[in-house]
Protein backbone atom coordinates (compact mmCIF):
# COMPACT_ATOMS: atom_id res chain seq x y z
CA UNK A 1 0.00 0.00 0.00
CA UNK A 2 1.61 3.40 -0.75
CA UNK A 3 1.93 5.66 1.80
CA UNK A 4 0.29 9.22 1.90
CA UNK A 5 2.16 12.29 3.09
CA UNK A 6 -0.33 15.68 3.46
CA UNK A 7 1.87 18.63 1.82
CA UNK A 8 1.88 22.35 3.90
CA UNK A 9 -0.49 24.45 2.45
CA UNK A 10 2.29 26.76 0.36
CA UNK A 11 3.09 23.56 -0.93
CA UNK A 12 -0.23 22.21 -2.20
CA UNK A 13 -1.24 25.35 -3.80
CA UNK A 14 1.87 25.14 -6.06
CA UNK A 15 1.16 21.39 -6.89
CA UNK A 16 -2.73 22.47 -7.87
CA UNK A 17 -1.99 25.56 -9.46
CA UNK A 18 0.96 23.27 -12.07
CA UNK A 19 -1.48 20.58 -12.21
CA UNK A 20 -4.04 23.35 -13.29
CA UNK A 21 -2.09 25.60 -15.56
CA UNK A 22 -1.43 21.96 -17.61
CA UNK A 23 -4.94 20.82 -17.30
CA UNK A 24 -3.27 17.99 -15.73
CA UNK A 25 -5.58 14.73 -16.56
CA UNK A 26 -6.78 13.35 -13.30
CA UNK A 27 -8.58 10.24 -12.13
CA UNK A 28 -12.18 11.13 -9.56
CA UNK A 29 -13.20 7.73 -7.41
CA UNK A 30 -16.86 7.66 -7.05
CA UNK A 31 -18.65 5.88 -4.48
CA UNK A 32 -21.51 4.01 -5.99
CA UNK A 33 -24.01 1.40 -4.57
CA UNK A 34 -22.79 -1.57 -1.58
CA UNK A 35 -20.12 0.37 -1.08
CA UNK A 36 -18.13 -0.03 -4.09
CA UNK A 37 -16.29 2.62 -5.85
CA UNK A 38 -15.51 3.23 -9.59
CA UNK A 39 -13.12 5.18 -11.74
CA UNK A 40 -13.61 7.45 -14.00
CA UNK A 41 -10.82 10.27 -16.02
CA UNK A 42 -11.22 13.68 -16.74
CA UNK A 43 -9.05 17.30 -16.50
CA UNK A 44 -8.38 19.39 -13.66
CA UNK A 45 -9.12 22.62 -15.09
CA UNK A 46 -8.87 25.13 -11.81
CA UNK A 47 -8.15 25.02 -8.00
CA UNK A 48 -7.94 28.14 -5.61
CA UNK A 49 -9.55 29.23 -1.77
CA UNK A 50 -12.56 29.01 -3.18
CA UNK A 51 -12.90 26.01 -4.81
CA UNK A 52 -11.90 23.22 -7.28
CA UNK A 53 -13.25 22.37 -10.52
CA UNK A 54 -12.51 19.76 -13.17
CA UNK A 55 -13.72 19.03 -16.46
CA UNK A 56 -17.27 16.74 -16.24
CA UNK A 57 -16.67 13.39 -17.25
CA UNK A 58 -18.51 11.06 -19.51
CA UNK A 59 -18.65 7.60 -18.26
CA UNK A 60 -20.67 4.60 -20.35
CA UNK A 61 -23.84 5.82 -19.46
CA UNK A 62 -23.54 9.29 -20.25
CA UNK A 63 -22.08 12.81 -18.37
CA UNK A 64 -21.10 11.73 -14.96
CA UNK A 65 -23.36 13.98 -12.23
CA UNK A 66 -22.09 13.20 -8.25
CA UNK A 67 -24.96 13.89 -6.21
CA UNK A 68 -24.11 17.67 -4.04
CA UNK A 69 -22.45 16.57 -1.00
CA UNK A 70 -20.46 14.04 -2.48
CA UNK A 71 -16.93 13.07 -1.33
CA UNK A 72 -14.82 12.64 -3.83
CA UNK A 73 -10.70 11.84 -4.17
CA UNK A 74 -9.35 12.80 -7.23
CA UNK A 75 -5.11 11.51 -8.03
CA UNK A 76 -2.91 12.70 -10.71
CA UNK A 77 0.83 12.93 -11.84
CA UNK A 78 2.79 16.36 -11.31
CA UNK A 79 6.07 16.52 -11.74
CA UNK A 80 6.99 12.17 -11.71
CA UNK A 81 5.27 12.49 -8.40
CA UNK A 82 1.90 10.76 -7.74
CA UNK A 83 -0.40 13.22 -5.86
CA UNK A 84 -4.22 13.03 -4.36
CA UNK A 85 -6.69 14.97 -2.60
CA UNK A 86 -10.21 14.94 -0.92
CA UNK A 87 -13.14 17.29 -1.99
CA UNK A 88 -16.62 17.89 -1.63
CA UNK A 89 -18.66 18.08 -4.43
CA UNK A 90 -20.99 21.27 -4.56
CA UNK A 91 -22.50 20.51 -8.13
CA UNK A 92 -22.39 20.99 -11.79
CA UNK A 93 -21.49 24.37 -13.04
CA UNK A 94 -20.42 25.87 -17.01
CA UNK A 95 -17.28 28.44 -16.07
CA UNK A 96 -15.34 30.82 -18.59
CA UNK A 97 -11.57 29.09 -19.29
CA UNK A 98 -8.47 31.35 -18.68
CA UNK A 99 -8.59 34.63 -20.76
CA UNK A 100 -7.43 33.60 -24.49
CA UNK A 101 -8.73 30.20 -23.78
CA UNK A 102 -11.91 31.67 -25.02
CA UNK A 103 -14.43 28.74 -24.69
CA UNK A 104 -16.32 27.71 -21.83
CA UNK A 105 -16.48 24.40 -19.86
CA UNK A 106 -19.04 21.96 -18.70
CA UNK A 107 -17.59 21.25 -14.86
CA UNK A 108 -18.28 19.71 -11.54
CA UNK A 109 -17.82 22.05 -8.68
CA UNK A 110 -15.95 21.11 -5.82
CA UNK A 111 -15.18 22.53 -2.20
CA UNK A 112 -11.53 23.98 -1.53
CA UNK A 113 -9.51 20.74 -1.13
CA UNK A 114 -9.64 18.83 2.68
CA UNK A 115 -6.54 17.74 2.35
CA UNK A 116 -3.71 17.13 -0.93
CA UNK A 117 -1.03 14.79 0.01
CA UNK A 118 1.69 12.92 -2.18
CA UNK A 119 1.10 9.06 -2.82
CA UNK A 120 4.70 7.40 -1.96
CA UNK A 121 5.29 3.73 -2.77
CA UNK A 122 8.40 2.67 -0.99
CA UNK A 123 9.02 1.21 2.75
CA UNK A 124 10.68 3.90 4.37
CA UNK A 125 8.37 6.91 5.63
CA UNK A 126 9.72 10.06 3.79
CA UNK A 127 9.42 13.77 5.95
CA UNK A 128 9.00 16.58 4.04
CA UNK A 129 11.51 19.56 4.91
CA UNK A 130 10.05 22.20 3.02
CA UNK A 131 8.45 23.85 5.95
CA UNK A 132 11.41 23.46 7.88
CA UNK A 133 14.43 26.29 8.46
CA UNK A 134 16.51 25.05 5.13
CA UNK A 135 19.19 22.42 5.65
CA UNK A 136 21.88 22.71 3.83
CA UNK A 137 24.35 19.64 3.09
CA UNK A 138 27.45 19.31 2.18
CA UNK A 139 28.55 16.58 -0.20
CA UNK A 140 32.43 15.51 -0.36
CA UNK A 141 33.14 12.88 -3.03
CA UNK A 142 33.81 9.23 -1.83
CA UNK A 143 36.94 7.30 -4.46
CA UNK A 144 34.08 4.72 -4.64
CA UNK A 145 31.03 4.64 -7.11
CA UNK A 146 28.76 1.23 -8.08
CA UNK A 147 30.01 1.86 -11.43
CA UNK A 148 33.40 1.68 -13.37
CA UNK A 149 32.36 4.71 -15.76
CA UNK A 150 30.76 6.34 -13.63
CA UNK A 151 32.51 10.75 -13.59
CA UNK A 152 34.50 11.63 -10.68
CA UNK A 153 32.65 13.26 -8.47
CA UNK A 154 32.85 16.84 -7.15
CA UNK A 155 32.05 18.69 -3.57
CA UNK A 156 29.14 21.12 -3.85
CA UNK A 157 26.02 22.07 -1.22
CA UNK A 158 22.25 21.28 -1.39
CA UNK A 159 19.57 21.93 0.32
CA UNK A 160 17.18 18.82 1.88
CA UNK A 161 14.18 18.37 0.79
CA UNK A 162 13.19 15.11 2.42
CA UNK A 163 14.20 12.52 4.68
CA UNK A 164 13.57 8.79 5.35
CA UNK A 165 15.33 6.62 7.76
CA UNK A 166 16.88 4.85 4.15
CA UNK A 167 18.23 8.21 2.74
CA UNK A 168 17.49 11.82 1.45
CA UNK A 169 16.57 13.72 -1.23
CA UNK A 170 18.81 17.42 -1.88
CA UNK A 171 17.86 19.75 -4.34
CA UNK A 172 20.98 21.13 -6.20
CA UNK A 173 20.87 24.62 -7.43
CA UNK A 174 21.51 25.56 -11.26
CA UNK A 175 24.44 27.77 -10.18
CA UNK A 176 26.08 24.23 -9.32
CA UNK A 177 28.29 23.10 -11.97
CA UNK A 178 29.51 19.81 -10.35
CA UNK A 179 28.88 16.59 -13.05
CA UNK A 180 26.17 14.71 -11.49
CA UNK A 181 25.84 10.98 -12.35
CA UNK A 182 24.03 7.84 -10.77
CA UNK A 183 26.03 5.58 -8.64
CA UNK A 184 28.78 8.69 -7.21
CA UNK A 185 28.71 8.21 -3.77
CA UNK A 186 29.27 10.93 -1.06
CA UNK A 187 30.30 11.97 2.57
CA UNK A 188 27.40 13.67 3.47
CA UNK A 189 26.81 16.39 6.53
CA UNK A 190 24.01 18.24 7.72
CA UNK A 191 22.63 19.61 11.03
CA UNK A 192 19.01 17.99 11.75
CA UNK A 193 16.47 20.74 13.22
CA UNK A 194 17.43 22.19 16.85
CA UNK A 195 20.23 19.77 16.29
CA UNK A 196 24.05 20.49 17.96
CA UNK A 197 25.74 17.69 16.44
CA UNK A 198 26.24 16.97 12.81
CA UNK A 199 25.10 13.94 11.16
CA UNK A 200 27.62 12.44 8.47
CA UNK A 201 26.59 9.14 6.03
CA UNK A 202 28.64 7.66 2.85
CA UNK A 203 25.48 8.04 0.49
CA UNK A 204 25.02 6.83 -3.21
CA UNK A 205 23.01 9.09 -5.94
CA UNK A 206 20.10 6.80 -6.69
CA UNK A 207 18.36 9.24 -9.31
CA UNK A 208 18.53 12.41 -10.65
CA UNK A 209 15.57 14.45 -11.66
CA UNK A 210 16.27 18.60 -13.68
CA UNK A 211 13.53 20.68 -13.31
CA UNK A 212 12.48 21.82 -15.93
CA UNK A 213 10.70 25.35 -14.63
CA UNK A 214 13.98 26.51 -13.42
CA UNK A 215 16.79 23.80 -14.56
CA UNK A 216 17.37 22.58 -10.67
CA UNK A 217 18.77 18.54 -10.25
CA UNK A 218 16.45 16.81 -7.52
CA UNK A 219 18.78 14.16 -6.36
CA UNK A 220 17.66 11.18 -4.29
CA UNK A 221 20.08 9.34 -1.77
CA UNK A 222 20.76 5.85 -0.36
CA UNK A 223 22.49 6.12 3.34
CA UNK A 224 25.04 3.03 2.85
CA UNK A 225 27.03 1.56 5.62
CA UNK A 226 29.98 3.73 6.98
CA UNK A 227 33.64 2.62 8.23
CA UNK A 228 32.04 2.96 11.69
CA UNK A 229 29.18 0.42 11.23
CA UNK A 230 27.57 1.27 15.14
CA UNK A 231 28.10 5.02 14.59
CA UNK A 232 26.08 4.79 11.35
CA UNK A 233 23.69 2.38 13.26
CA UNK A 234 23.19 5.17 15.99
CA UNK A 235 22.81 8.19 13.48
CA UNK A 236 20.07 6.45 11.45
CA UNK A 237 17.91 5.13 14.64
CA UNK A 238 18.11 8.93 15.32
CA UNK A 239 16.95 9.72 12.30
CA UNK A 240 14.42 6.97 12.25
CA UNK A 241 13.08 8.23 15.74
CA UNK A 242 12.52 11.77 13.72
CA UNK A 243 10.28 10.23 11.13
CA UNK A 244 8.05 8.41 13.27
CA UNK A 245 7.44 11.65 15.39
CA UNK A 246 6.06 13.37 12.36
CA UNK A 247 4.62 10.48 10.92
CA UNK A 248 2.29 10.62 14.14
CA UNK A 249 1.84 13.91 13.95
CA UNK A 250 0.23 13.86 9.96
CA UNK A 251 -2.09 10.76 10.84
Amino acid sequence: MPITVSLEREQAEKVLSAACHRRQPVEIRLAVEEGERRRVSTVLLAADGQGLFVERPVGPDGAVEPAPGTQITLSFNSGGRRYGLETIVRGTKMIQLAQGEGAKADTIECEPAQRVYELQRRAEYRVPLWSTAPIVAHFEPLPVSAKPDVPPAEPFHAELQNISAGGVAALVDPSVRACLAGGQCYLLEFYMPGGEEPFSFAVRVQHIRRLTHNDARLIGLKFLPGDDVESTRRAIQEIREFVDVHRRLKS
